[in-house]
């Protein structure tokens, strides 16, 4: 932060969950069916989520993810 006359360090919390596509801060079944039901669908600023391994498409690869980090959540 720099106001004109000093500067100082600026704490910015940034929380990111791979495979919380819903973005409630946990992976559930809505998540992994919500990218499931994106698949083979175009990526789309209404979908852009769901592409989880930032492929270009949503796929069995994005399932997958959302699939393993079932059950986790941000702290």
């Amino acid at each position: 932060m720099n106001n004109g006359s000093s500067t100082a360090d600026v704490f910015i919390p940034l929380g990111i969950l791979l495979g919380d596509t819903t973005g409630h801060g946990t992976v559930t079944a809505f998540d992994f069916g919500q990218t499931r039901a994106q698949s083979g669908q175009p990526v789309r600023a209404g979908n852009f989520r769901n592409d989880v391994n930032t492929s270009g498409s949503i796929n069995a690869s994005d399932i997958g993810s959302v699939k393993a980090q079932a059950g986790t959540s941000l702290p």
